[in-house]
């Protein structure tokens, strides 16, 4: 892959992470003021955002070990969820969410280890 490529992944990786950051502070927002927010809905994105972020961050780092990559996303659940356990922010940490986060993580990394090996060494 060229660096080019590479370069437009890691914004994109940048984005995704900066958007869901911004929503779940917003929602947190509505919270601290009364307005209730479906906190499983909540959940589910950040489990649908840190699989995004893997199949983003496979091809922006295309010489990185996968299992490099995954262990740096659980590093992101987990600091998620700490930052979750703030009171201020009025959710709560769970150990269920960061091991779902987890699993949508590990399922676009290994799809992404599969088609390396189809491709036969050509970077995604």
């Amino acid at each position: 892959m060229c660096d080019k490529m590479s370069i437009i992944f890691r914004a994109l990786t940048c984005l995704c992470l900066v958007a869901q950051f911004a929503k779940s502070t917003a929602v947190a927002s509505f919270n601290w003021v009364g307005v209730s927010c479906n906190n499983l809905y909540l959940e589910y994105q950040w489990s649908v955002t840190l699989g995004t972020l893997a199949g983003l961050i496979a091809p922006a780092y295309p010489k990185r070990s996968l299992l490099l990559l995954f262990f740096g996303l659980i590093i992101a659940g987990a600091l998620i969820e700490a930052v979750q356990a703030i009171p201020m922010i009025g959710r709560t940490a769970s150990f269920e969410d960061w091991v779902a986060d987890i699993l949508a993580a590990g399922l676009v990394l290994i799809s992404v280890g599969l088609l390396r090996k189809l491709r036969l060494g050509s970077a995604i």
